[in-house]
Parts: structure tokens; sequence; C-alpha cells
């Protein structure tokens, strides 16, 4: 065993490759919902849920960067085709860049609260917002399979027991 001054450049104990952006992806989320459950964040919406998680991403990622031939970016609302006729925008991709290689790692979000903006009232129209989660669900799965892109997420949030708690009929 080596102490980390007597490691040379070409001797790095890091393994390239998805698992520090799992890495990033997953502890930031962890982090998020943290920071949610405990009222230090409350995302009124997915934009919002957007920016709050980018900005997570952002501080992580150069922790994760561990040679100065890699990078590691958080870009936003990026557009992809998945078929000859069907566009989509990407909410959070996380690119790995390491020498000559890139690997993207799309992330889907929805944010379902249960109050409106205002708080005035309960939202509506539930059963739209799961056919959209359902719409992510297929997206990521497509996302996965696009030249130089890797593992996808869908990560959703809500407070509203109706996502969670009502049995939800798939239709075929």
């Amino acid at each position: 065993m080596h102490a980390a001054g007597d490691l040379k450049p070409s001797q790095s104990t890091h393994t390239f490759g998805r698992r520090p952006v799992n890495k990033i992806i997953l502890e930031g989320w962890e982090s998020y919902t943290n920071k949610v459950a405990n009222s230090l964040l409350s995302p009124e919406n997915e934009k919002m849920m957007q920016l709050q998680l980018a900005q997570i991403y952002q501080a992580l990622s150069p922790v994760y960067e561990y040679d100065t031939s890699e990078s590691i970016k958080v870009l936003l609302e990026v557009p992809v085709t998945i078929r000859e006729t069907v566009f989509r925008s990407i909410d959070i991709v996380i690119s790995h860049a390491h020498g000559n290689a890139t690997t993207l790692y799309p992330i889907e979000l929805k944010c379902f609260r249960l109050m409106t903006r205002a708080g005035t009232g309960k939202r509506g129209a539930q059963n739209l917002g799961m056919y959209d989660y359902w719409e992510d669900i297929e997206n990521i799965e497509n996302y996965a399979k696009l030249p130089g892109y890797a593992q996808a997420f869908q990560f959703t949030l809500t407070d509203d027991p109706y996502y969670v708690n009502t049995d939800h009929k798939v239709l075929k």
C-alpha cells in the first residue's frame, strides 16, 4: 500500500467509468430529498426542483474529478431525438468526459405537489400527472439506448398521497 504522496499520476487508484457519476447522482438525490424532508428546500414545481437538484450536482461534481483529462458537467434541458420524428428535452444530463470519451447520464424529474403554488387549494388532474410520469419512464428507457448515453434515472418528488397510495391501473 502506498501513501497518497507516493502515488504517481499513472498509478491512480481511481477506476474510471460509471461509478463516479452514479455516486454523484445518487448522493445528490439523497442529499436533495433530505433537504426537502427537513424543509431546507421547498420546490414548488418541477423547474424549481430541477434547478435545486442541478445546483447540488454542480457542487458534487468537482469532488469526483480525479484527473486533469477528466470533466464532469451538469447540463439542463438537453434536446435529443429518440426517433426520426420524436424529439424530447432531458431535464438534467450529467456529462462525464475522460480523455476522448464522453458518457452522458440522463435524469428525468417529476414534482407533484398537493397544493397549488399559492396554497389556496389542491391541485387537480393527477391522472395527467401519472401519464407524464409513465411517459418519462418510457423516455429514459429510450435515452439509455442512444449513442453516448448510459444508465438513465427518473426521480419523482411528491407530497400528494394520490401518487403513492392509489392503485393505478395500467392501460394496454
